[in-house]
């Protein structure tokens, strides 16, 4: 059998102006272009990879050694064409500034009591798959990210908190308005026996325990093993392979061309597939589920840790967040929560901040506190689904908190 060279081509620009004590300190500016060269022969793979414009002939060369290795890896098996790009920077670097001073602007003199940091940033990120077997996949995503805490000037560190957003799209009004309704809480009593709202992330830390139990290369070595088929979740929880880049800013392939097609890995609240590359499919016999993810100069693996949860998605619910909570009140958890995990199942969410939902606004703020609970019961009896609120993702965990 024949040679089959291919080529991962990792872009990535970022533009940031960058915000302290409530002040543009400065913007940076950084570019980046990583390549990876790969040799299937065998049944083997070989890799190597260069940074910059040039190295593809010296790549090229130390791939071809690397066979030696012997690391072993099915062929690719796609022979597909597809481009697409998702999302466009709102804002030019220039315009970014000027939004940036804007709102600092605003900031200091609507909450001369806080003092902000943090800042704005445009992000383009591109990836290029191709072999010369037929492969040539492209794909481009542009967003801006905004990132913005604070700190009363007071000892009171209860109202420090964060705001965070990626988006393809930019609005000054609505911007501040989203930081107005959380700074200008005043503190306040929880409602009891009421459901609690989480605000989702990109890399969301709920689904750590899925990314840790759902590993395609230990099928039978996890907590989830002998669970799969069986409906051991909520029948509204189903768990995605991240698909739509207008949303979920993925790109719509893995690192070896597989598509991310929304394959189901928890559907109607049935484990149903693992987390694949081309290597533990072949193995154990698994459906690929687009998961394969690799540094530009490594052998393909399946995606871990932080990489796994941003491929993973949990289903939306198709109603609104005020549809989920029956026009109750609710308490609020904004992105910065941490989860932790026991082998088990366990599950403990700190959350240092949170805010009480009544009638769609933020009528109060809630110093930190911590749930204890399990998988089985937050993606089970107590799951209410996913909606949006403001244009964030949140989970509603229904009684969870009272």
């Amino acid at each position: 059998m024949s040679a089959i060279v291919e080529k991962l081509v990792l872009r990535r620009a970022e533009f940031s102006a960058l915000v302290e004590n409530t002040a543009l300190r400065g913007t940076s500016e950084r570019d980046s272009l990583h390549t990876g060269v790969r040799i299937y022969k065998g049944g083997c793979i070989g890799v190597a990879g260069f940074t910059g414009e040039r190295g593809f002939d010296s790549a090229l060369k130390s791939a071809k050694e690397a066979l030696k290795n012997n690391i072993s890896s099915p062929p690719p098996d796609e022979a597909h064409r597809e481009s697409r790009k998702s999302g466009a920077w709102p804002l030019s670097p220039a315009e970014l500034v000027e939004e940036t001073n804007a709102v600092c602007t605003l900031l200091s003199r609507d909450y001369p009591d806080f003092v902000f940091s943090g800042g704005m940033k445009l992000l383009r990120d591109a990836k290029e798959l191709s072999n010369d077997a037929g492969l040539e996949l492209s794909s481009t995503t542009e967003t801006l990210r905004i990132a913005i805490r604070w700190r009363k000037k007071s000892p009171e560190n209860f109202m420090d908190g964060t705001f965070a957003l990626e988006s393809a799209a930019y609005n000054r009004d609505s911007l501040m308005s989203s930081l107005a309704a959380r700074l200008d809480c005043g503190i306040t009593q929880p409602p009891q026996n009421t459901s609690l709202v989480l605000e989702l992330d990109r890399a969301e830390p709920l689904l750590g325990f899925f990314a840790m139990h759902m590993d395609g290369r230990i099928p039978s070595a996890s907590a989830l093993a002998l669970k799969f088929n069986k409906r051991v979740f909520s029948r509204d929880f189903s768990l995605v392979r991240a698909q739509n880049p207008q949303t979920d800013f993925n790109h719509f392939f893995d690192d070896e061309g597989c598509r991310a097609d929304g394959a189901f890995l928890i559907e109607n609240g049935t484990p149903k597939n693992r987390l694949a590359d081309r290597r533990s499919a072949a193995l154990n016999k698994l459906v690929r589920t687009a998961c394969a993810q690799s540094a530009f100069d490594a052998v393909p693996d399946v995606a871990t840790g932080e990489s796994a949860r941003k491929m993973l998605k949990i289903a939306g619910s198709g109603r609104t967040l005020d549809e989920l909570l029956h026009g109750a009140a609710a308490v609020y958890a904004p992105r910065g929560y941490q989860v932790n995990f026991t082998e088990e199942g366990g599950l403990a969410i700190i959350i240092p901040q949170a805010f009480v939902l009544q009638d769609g606004k933020f009528a109060g703020l809630l110093p930190g506190f911590k749930v204890v609970s399990d998988v089985y019961s937050v993606f089970g009896a107590k799951f209410g689904g996913v909606a949006e609120h403001e244009g964030q993702r949140c989970l509603v965990l229904s009684d969870l908190f009272g």
